[in-house]
C-alpha cells in the first residue's frame, strides 16, 4: 500500500492509539451496523468544534478525507476543513495508511481529544469513517439541519474490525421498475453506512431497456414516455407488479449515459463496486449475435468495473426461439445434446466474448422451462424438432 508504516508519521502515532489509560467503567456504544470485530467503550466523548479538521496524513487519503469532511458540514453548521499534512491538532480526525492491516481492514480510536483511524488501504479508512457516524447523532447525516441542534459529540473508543466476505451484494432491479437516479444515489449512501461494497445492477427485463445501447438507441427510446415512474405509482405487492409486467403495460424511465456514468462515480467515491446485469435471448440467429455483441460493448465501455453479467433466462417465446434454423444449426456443429449441453456451450461463447472486452463474466443460463424443452436426445435434438417445428 502506498506510504510508509502505520500513519506515516512514527512512534507519536503508534503510542497514541496505545496511550489513553482504560477507565473502570464506561457507558454502553450505541448500536453499530455491521457489529465491528472491537468496540470497547471508553468513559469520555469526543466532541466536533469550528477546529476540527478531517487530516490525511498519506496524499492518498485526500479523497476520503474530503468526502467525510463534506458530510459533516452538512448539517453543522459550519465548515469542515479536510487537509493532507502530518500535522495533527486537539480535535482532529486524523485518516492514516497501516500495511499491516487487510485492505478493507481498519483500527479506529476515539479520545476526548482526537479520533484516530488506521486502514489497510483507502477503502479500510473510508469503512472506518462510516464506523464513526453512526457514533454521532443520528441528525448529523439527516436530509435537513435539526431546528434544534444536539451536542456533536461521539461516544469514545476502541474499535476493529474487517470483512468477512469479498463481495456483500445489493441486488437492485431498474428492469422491470425504473428508478431515478437520485434515488439510486440514495441507496449506495445506504450500503456504503452498511459496508456492503456491491450493487448489481440490473438494466433491462421484458423489452425495458434503461440503458442507452450503442447502434441501439431505439431501445430505450422506446420506454421514455411511459407514464408510470418508481415514486408516484409502486405497487406495494410483488403480486401486483408481476401482473403489471405480464400485461405488457410499459413502466417509463430509462438512464442517459451521463446518469449512468454519475451514479458509477458516485459508487466508486463511496469504495463500492458497480457490476451492470442484463438479461439477453438466445444469440443465435445473425441479429441476435449482433445485438449481444453490441450490448457487451456498451457496458464494457461505460462500466469500468472487472465483471459484468449477463442473464439468458427463460420467456414466452423460448420454444419458437429454439426451434429455429439457428439453434437447430448450433445443436448440429457443436454436436449437443440436452440442456447441461447447450449451457456449457453458450457459456463459453459469452466468456470469450466478455474476455475479448477485458472483462470477466457472471451469468446464470435460463430456468425450467429451457430444461424441459431441452431434455437430453440425439445430437439432431429430436424433441425440438418434431415438437417445435
Amino acid at each position: 500500500m502506498r506510504g510508509s508504516p502505520l500513519f506515516l508519521c512514527g512512534l507519536a502515532f503508534g503510542l497514541a492509539f496505545a496511550a489513553t489509560p482504560e477507565p473502570a467503567k464506561a457507558p454502553p456504544l450505541p448500536a453499530l451496523l455491521p457489529k465491528p470485530v472491537l468496540a470497547k467503550p471508553v468513559n469520555d466523548r469526543f466532541r466536533l468544534t469550528e477546529r476540527t479538521r478531517i487530516v490525511a496524513l498519506d496524499p492518498a487519503l485526500l479523497d476520503e478525507a474530503t468526502l467525510l469532511a463534506d458530510e459533516l458540514s452538512r448539517n453543522l453548521g459550519w465548515k469542515v476543513a479536510a487537509e493532507a499534512t502530518q500535522r495533527m491538532n486537539p480535535g482532529d480526525i486524523v485518516l492514516g495508511l497501516d500495511p499491516s492491516l487487510k485492505p478493507e481492514g481498519y483500527r479506529m480510536r476515539l479520545t476526548g481529544t482526537r479520533a484516530l483511524i488506521a486502514g489497510g488501504g483507502e477503502a479500510g479508512v473510508f469503512r472506518a469513517t462510516r464506523t464513526l457516524l453512526q457514533l454521532f447523532p443520528a441528525e448529523l447525516l439527516a436530509a435537513h439541519p435539526p431546528t434544534r441542534p444536539p451536542e456533536w459529540s461521539a461516544a469514545c473508543g476502541e474499535f476493529e474490525d474487517q470483512p468477512t466476505l469479498r463481495w456483500r451484494i445489493l441486488d437492485v432491479d431498474t428492469g422491470f421498475f425504473h428508478k431515478p437516479k437520485e434515488v439510486l444515489l440514495r441507496d449506495l449512501d445506504q450500503m456504503a453506512q452498511h459496508k456492503i461494497n456491491v450493487l448489481r445492477w440490473l438494466l433491462n427485463a421484458e423489452g425495458n431497456w434503461r440503458l442507452p445501447i450503442d447502434k441501439h438507441p431505439e431501445l430505450a427510446e422506446a420506454i421514455k414516455g411511459a407514464p408510470r415512474s418508481y415514486e408516484e405509482e409502486r405497487p406495494s405487492p410483488r403480486g401486483d407488479e408481476l401482473a403489471l409486467y405480464q400485461s405488457g403495460r410499459p413502466h417509463g424511465g430509462a438512464y442517459t449515459e451521463a446518469e449512468i456514468k454519475e451514479i458509477v462515480a458516485y459508487a466508486q467515491a463511496r469504495h463500492i463496486e458497480v457490476i451492470p446485469r442484463v438479461r439477453l435471448d438466445f444469440a443465435l440467429e445473425p441479429e441476435d449475435r449482433a445485438l449481444q455483441a453490441d450490448v457487451l460493448d456498451t457496458l464494457a465501455r461505460v462500466f469500468p468495473g472487472e465483471f459484468i453479467q449477463v442473464d439468458v433466462v427463460d420467456h414466452p417465446g423460448l420454444a419458437t426461439k429454439l426451434a429455429g434454423p439457428g439453434f437447430k444449426k448450433v445443436v448440429l456443429d457443436e454436436a449437443l445434446a440436452g440442456a447441461e449441453a447447450v449451457r456449457v456451450w453458450l457459456q463459453g461463447e459469452l466468456v470469450k466474448q466478455a474476455a475479448a472486452r477485458k472483462r470477466r463474466l457472471l451469468t446464470r443460463l435460463w430456468g425450467t422451462s429451457a430444461e424441459e424443452l431441452l431434455k437430453p436426445g440425439d445430437r439432431k435434438s429430436t424433441r425440438l424438432n418434431s415438437s417445435h417445428a
